[in-house]
Protein backbone atom coordinates (compact mmCIF):
# COMPACT_ATOMS: atom_id res chain seq x y z
CA UNK A 1 0.00 0.00 0.00
CA UNK A 2 1.52 3.66 -1.30
CA UNK A 3 0.92 6.54 1.06
CA UNK A 4 0.86 9.64 -0.36
CA UNK A 5 2.93 12.37 1.84
CA UNK A 6 1.75 15.62 -0.07
CA UNK A 7 -1.52 16.06 2.17
CA UNK A 8 0.66 16.22 5.55
CA UNK A 9 3.14 18.39 3.81
CA UNK A 10 0.63 20.98 2.62
CA UNK A 11 -0.51 20.99 5.97
CA UNK A 12 2.72 21.51 7.80
CA UNK A 13 3.74 24.22 5.46
CA UNK A 14 0.54 25.77 6.27
CA UNK A 15 0.91 25.79 10.03
CA UNK A 16 4.75 26.96 9.43
CA UNK A 17 3.50 29.94 7.43
CA UNK A 18 0.14 30.66 10.26
CA UNK A 19 3.08 30.48 13.07
CA UNK A 20 5.64 33.27 11.09
CA UNK A 21 2.04 35.35 10.42
CA UNK A 22 1.51 35.74 13.89
CA UNK A 23 5.28 36.59 15.13
CA UNK A 24 6.41 39.99 14.22
CA UNK A 25 10.11 40.68 13.63
CA UNK A 26 11.51 43.46 15.46
CA UNK A 27 13.87 45.48 13.31
CA UNK A 28 17.25 46.98 14.47
CA UNK A 29 16.33 50.38 13.59
CA UNK A 30 13.77 50.51 16.61
CA UNK A 31 16.97 50.60 19.05
CA UNK A 32 18.95 52.55 17.11
CA UNK A 33 18.94 55.96 18.29
CA UNK A 34 20.06 58.15 21.36
CA UNK A 35 18.02 57.65 24.39
CA UNK A 36 17.78 59.51 27.38
CA UNK A 37 17.90 57.71 30.50
CA UNK A 38 17.36 57.73 34.12
CA UNK A 39 18.41 55.31 36.84
CA UNK A 40 16.81 55.15 40.23
CA UNK A 41 19.61 54.66 42.66
CA UNK A 42 19.89 55.45 46.19
CA UNK A 43 19.83 58.90 47.22
CA UNK A 44 18.60 60.15 43.93
CA UNK A 45 18.33 59.53 40.50
CA UNK A 46 21.06 59.56 37.76
CA UNK A 47 20.58 60.58 34.41
CA UNK A 48 22.43 60.78 30.56
CA UNK A 49 22.02 59.59 27.42
CA UNK A 50 23.02 56.40 25.63
CA UNK A 51 23.33 56.08 21.55
CA UNK A 52 23.32 53.10 19.84
CA UNK A 53 23.65 53.11 15.98
CA UNK A 54 23.89 49.88 13.16
CA UNK A 55 27.43 49.22 12.08
CA UNK A 56 27.03 46.75 9.22
CA UNK A 57 25.65 44.02 10.96
CA UNK A 58 26.72 44.95 14.16
CA UNK A 59 25.52 47.34 17.21
CA UNK A 60 27.48 49.77 18.69
CA UNK A 61 27.04 52.25 20.90
CA UNK A 62 28.32 54.77 24.06
CA UNK A 63 26.51 56.14 27.35
CA UNK A 64 27.69 59.06 29.24
CA UNK A 65 26.20 60.78 32.40
CA UNK A 66 26.34 62.90 35.27
CA UNK A 67 27.81 59.75 37.26
CA UNK A 68 29.90 58.16 34.49
CA UNK A 69 33.87 59.89 32.78
CA UNK A 70 32.94 60.95 29.85
CA UNK A 71 31.76 58.86 27.05
CA UNK A 72 31.91 55.16 27.51
CA UNK A 73 31.31 52.59 24.95
CA UNK A 74 28.81 49.85 25.13
CA UNK A 75 29.79 46.52 24.32
CA UNK A 76 28.17 43.43 23.97
CA UNK A 77 24.76 45.00 22.42
CA UNK A 78 22.24 42.57 21.80
CA UNK A 79 18.28 43.28 20.62
CA UNK A 80 16.28 40.99 19.95
CA UNK A 81 12.04 40.67 20.61
CA UNK A 82 11.61 44.17 21.76
CA UNK A 83 14.67 42.73 24.59
CA UNK A 84 17.90 44.86 24.72
CA UNK A 85 20.56 43.94 26.79
CA UNK A 86 24.43 45.88 27.20
CA UNK A 87 27.07 46.02 29.09
CA UNK A 88 29.52 49.12 30.10
CA UNK A 89 32.51 49.63 32.50
CA UNK A 90 32.04 52.44 34.48
CA UNK A 91 35.21 52.63 36.34
CA UNK A 92 34.49 53.26 39.90
CA UNK A 93 31.65 50.77 40.11
CA UNK A 94 33.09 48.15 37.95
CA UNK A 95 31.18 46.60 34.89
CA UNK A 96 27.24 47.38 34.89
CA UNK A 97 24.85 45.23 32.94
CA UNK A 98 21.74 46.56 31.48
CA UNK A 99 18.24 44.68 30.12
CA UNK A 100 15.69 46.59 29.23
CA UNK A 101 12.37 45.88 26.93
CA UNK A 102 11.30 48.68 24.22
CA UNK A 103 7.72 49.00 23.64
CA UNK A 104 7.63 52.11 20.91
CA UNK A 105 9.86 55.20 21.88
CA UNK A 106 10.15 54.11 25.72
CA UNK A 107 12.53 51.60 27.15
CA UNK A 108 11.88 50.20 30.94
CA UNK A 109 14.26 47.62 32.40
CA UNK A 110 16.88 47.51 35.38
CA UNK A 111 20.82 47.29 35.54
CA UNK A 112 23.08 45.39 37.73
CA UNK A 113 26.15 46.32 38.67
CA UNK A 114 28.70 45.25 42.03
CA UNK A 115 26.66 46.14 45.31
CA UNK A 116 23.35 47.24 43.06
CA UNK A 117 21.58 44.69 41.49
CA UNK A 118 18.07 45.42 39.79
CA UNK A 119 17.99 49.18 39.85
CA UNK A 120 15.08 50.23 37.79
CA UNK A 121 16.47 51.89 34.42
CA UNK A 122 13.77 54.08 32.29
CA UNK A 123 14.65 55.56 28.86
CA UNK A 124 13.08 57.32 26.34
CA UNK A 125 14.20 57.65 23.04
CA UNK A 126 14.91 61.38 21.30
CA UNK A 127 12.21 62.41 18.79
CA UNK A 128 13.98 61.98 15.41
CA UNK A 129 16.32 59.03 16.28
Amino acid sequence: MKRSFTPLLLIAGLLLMAGCAGSKAVSADTIVGTWDYSIEGPGSPSTGTFTIEQSGEELVGEITGEALNGDIALSDIVFEDKTVSFRFDSGRLGEIAVRGTVDGSTLSGSIDAVGYEGLPLVATKQMGN
